[in-house]
């Protein structure tokens, strides 16, 4: 049962994201009741994301009172984030949550020079890089804010832990394929993090690029200027150019055994001029055969995740799904209530609002351990021949379960 644990990681890796708390202390208190001010907030609304929603408006109604809070939602569909974050801008709401790394990024780019509008951001790993602001000069682990009218909360979890659960999960795991689409930039970021601590457990793995629709647009049809520069932008987006997968020093090695390193190079350039814009079912399907596990951490892979579990599952090999939606069906998950996220991010509203903080003082959040739980399909696990123990539950049967929130302090006037 080699790598069934793992070895205590560098420390420095996770020194980001192992604190929380909110900084200072507020106080929360509603407005008189001869006061007629009403605060003007947006959402930028994600499909699913209903019970998050329904956390932040209650925090707002909770701290502000119901009749001191105009919310205007945008629905935002695929393919059309720039035109939902302008027509939500030209409502001039004071803050605005965004729910994804898309509509933060497009609504950061209308407002970033507009003093009365601020964004809480919500489902991002690194929030000040998704803004696409410049990192600040005094950028350190201990200085969590991000220095431009952007604050939030990430409801990720950390990627240490997630490999933990999939290694758990899975016996005598050997390699990992890594799913992805170059450019949703914010899964990069978690994937370059997860190889780290990949390789400190002596895992092999492997990354394949599933296109997202924008990403496939561009490479069938880049060649007018504006797709050139965009692909450029996501080739430069990270230190490795994550329109190249990576592979690890020993993954082809492990697959053939047999070959020299000329033959071993030989066949890595054959794979991925095969899955050079291959239809996403070769692609899945050839991830499923090379590993024992795959790694999805959602974002643009959502959509696709349903292929993704089938394919893996008929195959019996492991998955981790890295958000909400792809741990409906995925093997394991880690999974927080989102309620909860968005009723956090409410009070953070609340201080902007009420108390006139900024947002750029204001320390980005994130989760504690303690609030994931840990998921597991029982369909997946009796495919697999797996059993799990009392640490995990059955995602269905803890989701009949769960009430939105349950788990949630919410504030009372004069709260501390």
């Amino acid at each position: 049962m080699r790598h069934r644990f793992l070895p205590i990681f560098n420390a420095a890796l996770l020194t980001a994201v192992v604190v929380t708390g909110c900084g200072k202390s507020t106080s929360y208190r509603q407005p008189d009741d001869d006061d007629d001010t009403v605060y003007n907030v947006g959402i930028i609304s994600e499909n699913g994301n209903t019970n998050l929603e329904q956390g932040f408006r209650d925090a707002l109604e909770d701290t502000l009172g119901e009749k001191h809070v105009n919310i205007v939602t945008k629905q935002l569909s695929d393919g059309d984030v720039n035109d939902t974050a302008a027509e939500m801008v030209q409502e001039k709401p004071s803050v605005i949550l965004t729910e994804s790394e898309s509509a933060l990024s497009s609504t950061y780019s209308l407002v970033k020079n507009d003093d009365d509008t601020s964004v809480i951001s919500t489902n991002v790993q690194d929030i000040l890089r998704a803004s696409g602001a410049e990192k600040k000069d005094d950028d350190s682990d201990d200085d969590r804010t991000t220095g431009i009218n952007v604050t939030g909360i990430s409801s990720n979890p950390y990627v240490s832990d997630q490999l933990s659960e999939l290694i758990e999960a899975t016996p005598n795991i050997r390699s990992v394929g890594i799913l992805y689409s170059p450019d949703d930039t914010d899964t990069v970021k978690v994937d370059r993090t997860l190889e780290t601590f990949l390789t400190q457990a002596g895992i092999e793995y492997r990354e394949y690029i599933l296109p997202s629709k924008l990403y496939k647009s561009l490479m069938t049809d880049g060649d007018d200027a504006s797709s050139t520069t965009l692909l450029n932008s996501i080739r430069n987006s990270d230190e490795t150019d994550p329109t190249v997968p990576l592979i690890s020093e020993n993954f082809a090695k492990r697959l053939h055994p047999e070959y020299t390193d000329e033959e071993l190079m030989e066949w890595e350039q054959k794979t991925r001029k095969s899955l050079a814009l291959a239809s996403d079912k070769k692609i899945i399907n050839t991830a499923v055969r090379q590993n024992d596990a795959l790694y999805i951490a959602g974002g643009s892979l959502d959509s696709k995740i349903s292929s993704i579990a089938t394919a893996a599952k008929k195959a019996r090999v492991a998955t981790f799904g890295g958000d909400q939606k792809t741990g409906q069906q995925t093997l394991v998950t880690l999974w927080s209530d989102p309620y909860d996220t968005g009723y956090q991010a409410g009070k953070m509203a609340y201080q902007i609002l009420a108390n006139g903080q900024k947002a750029s003082d204001m320390q980005v959040l994130y989760r504690t351990r303690s609030s994931f739980v840990k998921l597991y399909n029982k369909s997946y696990a009796d495919a697999l021949g797996l059993t799990f123990g009392k640490s995990f539950h059955e995602y269905s049967e803890y989701m009949k379960d769960y009430t939105p929130g349950s788990n949630t302090t919410r504030v009372e006037e004069t709260d501390e």
